[in-house]
């Protein structure tokens, strides 16, 4: 079990049990217990990370997802109209509370510039009103694709990731080679055969290597804690990051096109959401 999501587990059972009544461990998920099986709840809650299991973990505790998930209730079964009036009621609310000046009071030009200032925060809900093209669908679609977004990012930091690693096997194989040459040519000067010179460049070369070994781990490190952050875990928990598996070159040799085109512009949230907020507009 992860920490945080352990700790969270033990509040939730106490409460439950005085409460007379234990949840599921999966309570703190965004997801119904009943929504995976339990073989599936436990791979998704383990300290091993599987690409695999990407698209599950950022909807289920990748933090962005959890709060659209939240502000998402506010629209459910709202069109156009019921979210435009929202602004209306907000404008009225503001409206209804401008207070009456005197121009004789002490407090005169601050109590004017306030009122100013509350009155066009008004007029600009009212405007927002008016310009209002959001409902239940639009709100939705968007935050679908930023999950879908997510996913795309959390899985190309994955891949960076073992990409990173090859690369920094590649720069320590490199600098034992420079130590190895500047041990040769450090022999090659006590032996007369080479110069101080070329001493300095070879030493210069390990110190180079190191540098970029150094370098790279730092940014092997950052896309770590970035990929790990965004599934869910805290910042230096301990989590085991699979290797990538092999490409599916049954999937690749499937691909139509032409009918995958046809798919795309279909399914594209861009032009659903575009699409759904013309007709609100009209």
């Amino acid at each position: 079990m992860r920490k945080f999501r352990y700790r969270a587990a033990l509040w939730a059972v106490g409460m439950a049990l005085l409460a007379g009544t234990v949840f599921p461990m999966c309570a703190f998920a965004d997801s119904p217990p009943f929504a995976y099986t339990e073989e599936e709840w436990a791979s998704i809650r383990d300290d091993t990370l599987e690409f695999g299991e990407i698209d599950e973990l950022i909807h289920e505790y990748n933090s962005t997802v959890k709060q659209n998930n939240i502000d998402y209730k506010d629209y459910q079964g709202k069109d156009r109209d019921d979210v435009a009036q929202e602004y209306y009621d907000s404008a009225d609310e503001i409206y209804g509370n401008l207070p009456e000046l005197d121009s004789d009071s002490e407090g005169y030009a601050s109590a004017l510039s306030s009122c100013i200032s509350s009155e066009q925060q008004a007029d600009n809900m009212v405007e927002q009103g008016d310009n209002n093209v959001d409902d239940e669908d639009t709100v939705r679609w968007g935050y679908t694709k930023t999950e879908k977004s997510l996913v795309n990012q959390a899985q190309s930091l994955m891949i960076s990731y073992w990409s990173s690693t090859a690369n920094l096997e590649s720069l320590n194989r490199a600098l034992e080679q420079a130590k190895q040459n500047e041990q040769t040519v450090s022999a090659k000067v006590a032996a007369g055969t080479a110069t101080q010179t070329e001493l300095l460049n070879a030493s210069e070369a390990v110190l180079t290597a190191q540098s970029s070994i150094t370098s790279a781990q730092s940014s092997l490190n950052e896309t770590r804690d970035s990929l790990i952050r965004m599934l869910g875990w805290n910042y230096g928990d301990e989590v085991e990051i699979k290797e990538l598996p092999e490409p599916d070159l049954d999937a690749v040799q499937t691909v139509n096109l032409e009918e995958d085109l046809n798919k795309a512009l279909e399914n594209n949230y861009n032009l659903k959401i575009l699409k759904k907020k013309l007709q609100n507009s009209r």
